[in-house]
């Protein structure tokens, strides 16, 4: 489950009520919990989303999986 909606449900909120409280559309509430990382979610939605649910950003953010291409390797001449 996402780490978002875990901290939504301990604190018996909706969407619609966690949506509110941040300043965004319920809509955009549940793409943020549908997705398993919020690397390409806004700082400014993830400041949002923090604040209603009465954490840190990096709380939201910590242990989050990005994809990365892999680095090639240097050639030596």
């Amino acid at each position: 489950m996402n780490r978002t909606k875990q901290l939504r449900l301990a604190r018996g909120l909706t969407q619609v009520e966690a949506a509110e409280l941040a300043g965004i559309e319920q809509k955009r509430w549940s793409e943020v919990e549908r997705r398993e990382s919020l690397g390409d979610t806004s700082y400014r939605t993830i400041v949002a989303v923090a604040g209603a649910l009465g954490v840190e950003p990096s709380e939201l953010t910590a242990g989050n999986k990005t994809r990365r291409k892999r680095n090639t390797p240097k050639i030596q001449p």
